[in-house]
């Protein structure tokens, strides 16, 4: 569904105190603002929220999205009961064919140098050389 920015500033205005409520949710009075029983943590005040716990915070349409799992279109439903118009045009798209890349394997293999001569000589580690064979 689409929106217009009208309707996500309609739905960003909503008082998450009195939705909280319409939603049978309890708020316990604390100072200017309201505690959710449910999250202690959480404060609301108007239509802004603040986890305290994880020091995050926005407006309803985020509130609903976190706390309520749901997506974009459906936060704006719910706190507007507006409908958007239509489907997105991501929507409507099928879905392309998923491919893994072609290999990015050296052309004389994993054990070659890239003067194509076998990998080999001084150990860096222990400080020897790798005995030749014949």
């Amino acid at each position: 569904m689409n929106y217009t920015q009208a309707q996500i500033d309609r739905a960003n205005a909503v008082s998450l105190e009195d939705f909280l409520r319409t939603q049978g949710e309890t708020l316990i009075k604390s100072g200017r603002e309201y505690r959710w029983k449910e999250h202690d943590s959480l404060t609301v005040r108007g239509n802004k929220w603040f986890r305290h716990s994880q020091s995050k915070g926005g407006y309803p349409i985020d509130f609903v999205m976190e706390f309520y799992g749901k997506s974009f279109p459906e936060a704006v439903q719910l706190l507007t009961g507006e409908s958007g118009e239509g489907q997105t045009e991501a929507a409507t798209a099928p879905p392309t064919a998923f491919h893994l890349p072609l290999h990015n394997r050296p052309a004389g293999g994993w054990n070659r140098r890239s003067d194509n001569r076998p990998a080999g000589g001084w150990n860096r580690w222990t400080g020897s050389r790798p005995e030749r064979r014949v």
